[in-house]
């Protein structure tokens, strides 16, 4: 996977781990309105696509072909579950504290 895609998908998780991660610090020093909660299959479904980066970054594809859809496919769906995870969901169906 070029260095680009995989920087471009690395900087969506870290940002939706991030999030998720600081919800205490968030509750304690922030307006409750302003919480953000992560659900819990965003944060499974941000680290196995970061596991599958890791791996995609370390074993490239060997079909040229599948190397380059990777590269174009696989930073779209995480900002995809970036925009999911942190924006729709809270947004539009927040969880109850």
């Amino acid at each position: 996977m070029p260095l680009a895609a995989a920087m471009n998908s690395l900087g969506s998780l870290a940002f939706i781990l991030l999030v998720a991660h600081t919800t205490a610090y968030q509750e304690a020093n922030w307006p409750a309105g302003r919480v953000v909660h992560v659900r819990d299959w965003v944060v499974h479904a941000a680290y196995a696509f970061g596991a599958a980066l890791l791996w995609l970054t370390l074993v490239p594809a060997r079909d040229a072909r599948r190397r380059v859809l990777l590269a174009i496919w696989f930073p779209r769906a995480c900002w995809a579950l970036l925009l999911v995870g942190i924006v729709v969901l809270p947004m539009f169906f927040p969880l109850e504290p």
